[in-house]
């Protein structure tokens, strides 16, 4: 008899410790809510960073303008172009010359050369025209 009733007793301290844990996996599951949202707060904003840190069109020209500076002056002034084309921006770059001071500036036969720059802003390839 000391028997069942002592597994009557445990079997009741087990469902008083079940109600107690019910009481803190409730406040752990409220924790587990707000440590979700924080962690989806930090995925936004590491996409919205990176999605702003992409190079974009005008971004690839920048790149392409600093490469080329020397060949680019305001007597020899360059025309520049950017495609994207896989996730890297193709940038060509006509470059332009004068036979005498007093012409206009003029593209010619073989004047370009197209820069590759990847999403970083990082030049990556250089092929000169032919």
């Amino acid at each position: 008899m000391h028997q069942a009733r002592q597994g009557v007793l445990d079997g009741g301290l087990h469902l008083a410790a079940l109600r107690v844990r019910r009481g803190k996996t409730r406040t752990l599951g409220f924790m587990a809510a707000r440590r979700a949202l924080n962690v989806l707060m930090c995925v936004v904003l590491v996409l919205w960073v990176s999605r702003a840190s992409a190079l974009d069109r005008s971004g690839a020209i920048d790149v392409a303008k600093r490469q080329v500076k020397a060949q680019c002056t305001p007597d020899t002034p360059c025309t520049f172009n950017a495609t994207l084309h896989e996730r890297n921006w193709h940038v060509r770059v006509q470059f332009t010359k004068r036979n005498s001071p007093k012409e206009e500036p003029f593209p010619y036969r073989g004047g370009h050369a197209i820069l590759i720059v990847n999403q970083t802003g990082k030049v990556i390839g250089r092929m000169e025209g032919e």
